[in-house]
């Protein structure tokens, strides 16, 4: 037998702002698994600074990965018609003292093409954050690139 209990239809609520870095790090910071595996987390954001989506990609072991996120990412936002993407990859193995915090070869290199990719959508890359046992890094800040936030 079936018994049916009366519920109540809740509107959504509406996403936080992502308008700041403090923004992106609280949302990706609650969007990441636990404990940290390795997985890439985007957040896609309108025109008015509100995150629409949040996706998140498991597996992304090898550094290129974000790259593909990044188009696949991208191409939805744009139909979507979002302004601009915050990407962050979790990087949770331990990494050789010498490298700084989770930063592999050639980061700087994706930092780039992956903006290009975003522009190429007419999305903007805002951030893309490296979070790993040592903390969190931006190969934008580590290139030397000035901060991508709206001000205000």
């Amino acid at each position: 037998m079936f018994c049916a209990r009366s519920s109540t239809w809740h509107q959504p609520r509406r996403p936080p702002p992502v308008r700041s870095a403090a923004d992106a790090l609280e949302l990706i910071a609650l969007s990441m698994s636990r404990p940290p595996r390795p997985e890439t987390i985007a957040l896609i954001v309108d025109v008015g600074g509100f995150g629409t989506a949040v996706l998140i990609v498991a597996g992304t072991d090898d550094a290129d990965d974000v790259l593909h996120v990044v188009e696949r990412v991208t191409d939805a936002a744009e139909t979507a018609g979002a302004a601009s993407i915050v990407v962050a990859t979790v990087r949770p193995a331990p990494v050789p003292a010498d490298e700084q915090f989770a930063l592999a070869d050639d980061d700087i290199d994706r930092w780039l093409e992956a903006s290009d990719i975003a522009a190429d959508h007419d999305i903007e890359l805002l951030e893309w954050y490296v979070v790993g046992p040592s903390g969190i890094v931006c190969p934008r800040e580590t290139f030397g690139e000035p901060p991508r936030w709206p001000a205000g």
